[in-house]
């Protein structure tokens, strides 16, 4: 990798061009004065000075008082890429933050009736996030939802919201009714976490083998489908849908696959499914049916 390689990549990630150039000398060297990168780099000793004085400030290099000269010492990029990592955080939590309030003002000011958006359809996961947490704030008695892949993303930021409106949805008293597609590959991390949801007792769960697709159905009015997309940055996208007609039909299609769905007591029962690390080995989920669903067929 180059000098300007390295340089453009810290410009990039926030640096001035001239701040790229120190702190790349820097961090080849355990220290230099203020007259060593005027020499190395060419640039003039008045703007050295104070382009030293910033870094110092914003933290890429910490100075040491000599005896005739101040030197100057990089901040360790480790260091740099934590403090870099915290900022994107706390800047994406405020945009997760800030957008999802707009979403809300977006929705209260579309009404259907009066020639609303009847179907909107998202692929930016932010976006796909913050629609997701709106309609289950909205909801007043019931999020039905069929449960499989493909999964939202993996930011712990995300699923850390989606459990925490969860949450404010049954304090409020929006009964849930989840119906889990028992994934093979899914299955070392989806089996406990329905198992832990199962034994809280606060929700109603059933599972299956297979399910047609993934959808949330809120207060039998909002369909939310989730649907796969190899060209999406998310890898998946949303088709919301707001039309009485389309929610009755996903709510006579859920009725059915709950009808005759499976408690997890009775999956465990006919499959002995045993997480990984349970009894020393983990038990191989071959006994599921992997060619009714590689076929696509019913559960």
């Amino acid at each position: 990798m180059s000098d300007k390689d390295i340089t453009d990549a810290l410009i990039a990630l926030g640096a001035r061009e001239q701040e790229a150039r120190f702190y790349l000398e820097l961090v080849r060297r355990p220290e230099l004065t203020a007259g060593d990168l005027h020499r190395i780099t060419g640039v003039n000793r008045q703007r050295t000075y104070a382009l030293l004085n910033e870094m110092v400030a914003r933290g890429f290099c910490r100075e040491r008082t000599g005896e005739k000269h101040r030197y100057y010492r990089a901040h360790p990029p480790q260091q740099l890429l934590e403090r870099l990592e915290r900022e994107l955080a706390q800047q994406k939590d405020r945009a997760r933050r800030t957008y999802g309030l707009l979403e809300e003002i977006y929705a209260d000011n579309r009404d259907p009736e009066s020639g609303g958006e009847l179907v909107q359809e998202i692929r930016d996961p932010e976006q796909i996030n913050a629609a997701f947490l709106r309609l289950n704030r909205e909801a007043r008695e019931e999020i039905l939802s069929f449960n499989r892949s493909p999964y939202s993303s993996n930011d712990p930021g995300f699923h850390e919201e989606q459990l925490r409106v969860g949450e404010e949805c049954l304090a409020r008293g929006v009964r849930f009714r989840t119906l889990n597609m028992m994934e093979p590959d899914q299955l070392p991390w989806l089996y406990p976490a329905i198992k832990q949801i199962d034994e809280r007792g606060d929700r109603d769960i059933r599972v299956c083998e297979y399910l047609p697709l993934k959808l949330f159905l809120f207060d039998r009015q909002t369909v939310m489908l989730a649907l796969p997309v190899a060209s999406s940055d998310s890898g998946m996208q949303c088709l919301i849908l707001s039309e009485p007609g389309v929610a009755k039909a996903f709510l006579m299609l859920f009725e059915m696959e709950w009808a005759r769905a499976m408690s997890l007591e009775e999956w465990d029962r006919q499959f002995a499914y045993q997480p990984p690390g349970e009894n020393g080995k983990e038990k191989k989920a071959t006994a599921i049916n992997l060619a009714r669903q590689e076929e696509g067929g019913g559960s």
